[in-house]
């Protein structure tokens, strides 16, 4: 499931300049509302799959690196639900009032400096999760697992600088964290259960 929603929340999300009437069309748009919703999706579906994980294992690592991501994903919780429900009422208002002046408020609600400062010790927090996560991988995965999990490690280092980044980049991010989920759960499965389309 986290798979599926870290490429379907870039790829859903509206392509906008976010400033003006047009930023506001695209905030007020049930588009905008999905795709965040599927991004709180999916973290939390990262954070349920590293802890089901953890507790499975007697890793100490593998307690370490859940914890981590866990606690990132706590942290960043609380901008995606300002991102989500705060950001489409400013966008439906200035809609209504024709009023794009209303849009500055997007930058107080994005910029406040608590929210800033949760959101990136969240993000810092999953960074050093899939690092941790990876380890752990090298230490107890078969060989082509320890390949996914750098790969989603990957994806979660650089979470943070993707948002810098165009639609279509954003979009491949969000596949390259899916590929690397996807292949570390897939070739840890016994070789018997492994199904090949």
């Amino acid at each position: 499931m986290a798979a599926i929603c870290f490429v379907l929340y870039p790829a859903l999300r509206p392509a906008s300049s976010e400033t003006g009437l047009e930023g506001a069309a695209a905030f007020a748009a049930w588009q905008w509302t999905a795709s965040h919703l599927l991004g709180v999706l999916a973290f939390v579906a990262l954070a349920a799959l590293t802890l089901r994980q953890s507790a499975a294992s007697a890793s100490r690592l593998a307690a370490w690196a859940a914890g981590v991501i866990t606690l990132g994903v706590a942290a960043i919780l609380p901008y995606y639900g300002a991102e989500t429900f705060a950001l489409a009422a400013i966008g439906a208002n200035a809609l209504e009032t024709g009023d794009p002046a209303v849009m500055t408020l997007a930058e107080e609600v994005r910029g406040g400096g608590p929210a800033l400062a949760t959101f990136g010790a969240g993000l810092m927090a999953l960074a050093a999760g899939g690092i941790l996560w990876a380890l752990r991988s090298r230490r107890s995965d078969p060989p082509f697992a320890q390949l996914g999990a750098l790969f989603m490690a990957l994806g979660l280092v650089t979470y943070l600088p993707q948002y810098y980044l165009p639609g279509g980049a954003r979009i491949a991010h969000g596949a390259l964290l899916a590929v690397g989920l996807l292949w570390w759960a897939w070739s840890r499965r016994p070789a018997s259960e492994r199904v090949v389309a």
